[in-house]
């Protein structure tokens, strides 16, 4: 559930070029999340771009993660008990080169969850 729901913002942040916690006209992606889900009572979000090879882009963007305060608390906040990761690659001119785009969302779960 939170995979297709963190690959949904991976692509909505390709389809739409835009990239951020911002979601244009839907506000800040975790109270998003939040709306989308049944059973969760607080969520949050980690987001990254990378043009990296995929042999050293998701190490690169987790060593952007832990040295950002913010983004490491998500991934160290104890309450949160559920994670769903989307990623999605995007061609570019170099062939041997794609752009990740990735979004890890984190939730608190009380019960099964569900999308609204």
């Amino acid at each position: 559930m939170l995979t297709d729901l963190a690959h949904e913002r991976s692509v909505d942040m390709v389809e739409r070029s835009y990239f951020g916690h911002d979601i244009p006209g839907d506000g800040f992606g975790p109270e998003w999340e939040l709306s989308q889900l049944s059973g969760v009572i607080g969520t949050g979000e980690n987001v990254g771009l990378s043009d990296e090879s995929n042999g050293t882009a998701m190490w690169s963007l987790f060593d952007a993660w832990v040295a950002s305060p913010t983004h490491l608390e998500n991934l160290l906040r104890p309450e949160f008990n559920r994670i769903g990761i989307g990623v999605v690659e995007v061609p570019t001119l170099r062939p041997e080169r794609t752009i990740k785009v990735v979004t890890q969302v984190f939730a608190i779960a009380i019960g099964p969850v569900r999308r609204v």
